[in-house]
């Protein structure tokens, strides 16, 4: 499962999301991951040239991983609008 993050949302408000979703891996651009203070967690540079070279060398077809209907696909987060982002 993914969460989505906003590049232009508030710093905090990213630092939240990627705690209460228990993130394990951000993936981005070096220039806004380092915006982030994402300790513990992995971060991951798509423009990092290494990087890159990683990802070309993949596979042009998709992973034969088994996805069944309980699966989780992503949680995105809600405005906030009561004080509080909550994931759904």
């Amino acid at each position: 499962a993914y969460v989505p993050l906003d590049p232009e949302y508030p710093v905090e408000r990213l630092a939240f999301m990627v705690a209460d979703g228990g993130v394990r891996v951000v993936v981005g651009e070096r220039e806004v991951l380092g915006r982030l203070a994402l300790e513990g967690v992995r971060a991951v540079a798509v423009d990092d040239p290494l990087v890159a070279a990683a990802v070309d060398a993949c596979p042009g077809s998709a992973p034969g991983v088994a996805v069944g209907p309980d699966g989780l696909a992503y949680v995105i987060y809600t405005s906030g609008s009561t004080g509080v982002p909550k994931g759904v």
